[in-house]
């Protein structure tokens, strides 16, 4: 069955709206990154989304390359998970290194000659998660008391740069 790319655009846009809502999975603050600070809702449900959509389309661009894809998504998911567990934040920890060990195992049979391919559907959902993990890492990070992070967009954009680089560059050879 082919999805055309406009209903998976829309897949996608419900599902950033339901997270935003049912979850209040929003960024309200950038704490200074590139001089921005609070964020009104007007422009955070727009950021948000984009956000979700965007890091779910750079896993998926990344998944051509036999292990790239589960290596950045292991790396990040890791990462993130050993943040919140040093925070205390048990429910993201678990949900970042549950995605991590699955990753970990499926990684044995996704290197070359590959056996096993994630497809579109597991970079669309390692694009969620991670997605998921750092606008949860944004909004807590610098409040921590535990381990405060002080540049938590800049640190979460770094954490996801090689996959949101590559999507820029596979835009930018498309379109020039």
């Amino acid at each position: 069955m082919v999805i055309t790319p406009l209903k998976k655009f829309l897949g996608q846009l419900a599902v950033a709206i339901i997270l935003m809502y049912k979850n209040q999975l929003l960024i309200d603050d950038m704490h200074g990154f590139m001089n921005i600070g609070i964020i009104p809702p007007v422009f955070s449900y727009p950021l948000i989304m984009f956000t979700i959509i965007v890091v779910m389309n750079s896993c998926n661009l990344i998944d051509g390359v036999d292990g790239l894809a589960v290596s950045i998504g292991f790396i990040t998911c890791t990462l993130f998970s050993v943040f919140f567990y040093l925070n205390n934040d048990w429910f993201f920890a678990l949900m970042g290194i549950s995605m991590s060990g699955a990753l970990l195992a499926f990684l044995r049979f996704n290197f070359s000659p590959a056996k096993i391919f994630m497809g579109d559907t597991g970079a669309m959902l390692l694009g969620l998660v991670n997605a998921i993990l750092v606008i949860h890492f944004i909004k807590t990070a610098e409040g921590s008391h535990i381990l405060p992070v002080y540049a938590a967009p800049a640190m979460g954009f770094g954490i996801l740069l090689l996959p949101l680089l590559d999507t820029l560059r596979v835009f930018s050879y498309s379109y020039f």
